[in-house]
């Protein structure tokens, strides 16, 4: 078996008493699906992650709590991208705000 090559460096260790909202990554990830829906451009994990900076799991995590919390609504669709087509939830605002 070969060497498993890594990536990502630590570039510092935030103390524990760092400032941070509970409900900041929920209420990013509302905003972007906010400002897509203004771009007229497709709610989905990918673009929402564009926009927020947020990882896969922790966008994925908040995007299914708003939709739980009927922030957003959720369909499934064939969606192209530059190499492939995949299935890919879309998400829609509902009429509730955050």
């Amino acid at each position: 078996m070969g060497k498993v090559e890594y990536s990502g460096k630590i570039v510092e260790y935030l103390p524990e008493n760092f400032p941070r909202l509970p409900d900041q990554g929920k209420t990013a990830v509302y905003n972007a699906c906010v400002q897509l829906t203004k771009d007229k451009a497709p709610v989905i994990p990918p673009n929402v992650r564009k926009i927020t900076g947020l990882g896969r799991t922790s966008s994925l995590s908040h995007l299914t709590k708003l939709v739980k919390e009927k922030y957003l609504t959720l369909t499934y669709a064939k969606v192209r991208f530059e190499n492939n087509t995949v299935i890919c939830g879309v998400y829609k605002l509902t009429k509730k705000t955050l």
